[in-house]
């Protein structure tokens, strides 16, 4: 099916329809922060949408069943190239000062597109997440992800080669699935001190489902690049 030009291009304009929205929602906090011109913001978001874009086009890519090992490497390089190419635009249009902030606030958007998903869940009502819970946890999150040390860290694309067949496999899902349970026990741990109860028991609840949606992508993943069981 992806080796069909009209799926991938359907595909790629669908992924554009969602990052717009997900990047106001991620970024939307910083950059207001900024205190830009709307011309300004808009070109900003303009530029993290063709970073996210990136990756999304090189992964639709790899979907083709004529994509070996090799071609996976090149694409992983090319992908890491055009990265490399929009951070300098970014670079230049903020300066370094506000990069270098802009940088620290990139490596929390894992926590804050997952405390959104968390808080959209609890509603309005009783147990709502306040602002400084929710920007209480978000730190307290990241800060934890950052220290944590994963056997294979699936959440950092910098680590893919392209052997995703290798790296793919049911022993290394396993084990990350344990280690993701350590961190979410640390992440239980640091919500002890900043949810109430009942926001307490929701919140270990979302971390069980988000676990659950993580293994199931992972072993789609083994399926399609035909990962071995023995991680050989």
């Amino acid at each position: 099916m992806f080796k069909s030009k009209e799926i991938k291009d359907l595909v790629k304009n669908q992924q554009g329809t969602i990052f717009g929205p997900l990047i106001e929602k991620s970024y939307g906090p910083y950059i207001a922060g900024l205190q830009m011109t709307p011309e300004q913001a808009s070109a900003l978001k303009d530029l993290i949408m063709k970073k996210q874009m990136v990756g999304a086009n090189i992964g639709i890519s790899m979907l083709g069943g004529d994509v070996d090992a090799a071609k996976r490497s090149e694409l992983m390089q090319q992908a890491k190239t055009e990265t490399d190419a929009v951070d300098q635009q970014i670079k230049q249009f903020l300066g370094p000062d506000n990069y270098t902030q802009f940088q620290a606030y990139e490596k929390t958007v894992p926590e804050r597109m997952a405390i959104s998903t968390f808080k959209d869940q609890l509603g309005s009502g009783p147990t709502a997440l306040t602002p400084d819970q929710e920007q209480q946890l978000v730190q307290a999150m990241s800060d934890a992800r950052q220290n944590f040390k994963f056997t294979t860290d699936f959440s950092d694309q910098s680590k893919f080669n392209g052997d995703f067949a290798s790296m793919f496999t049911e022993e290394k899902i396993n084990q990350f699935q344990q280690e993701k349970q350590q961190l979410d026990q640390q992440w239980m741990t640091q919500a002890t001190n900043i949810l109430s109860p009942d926001q307490l028991s929701a919140f270990d609840k979302f971390l069980a489902g988000q676990r659950e949606l993580q293994v199931v992508g992972m072993k789609m993943a083994t399926k399609m690049f035909g990962g071995q069981g023995s991680g050989k």
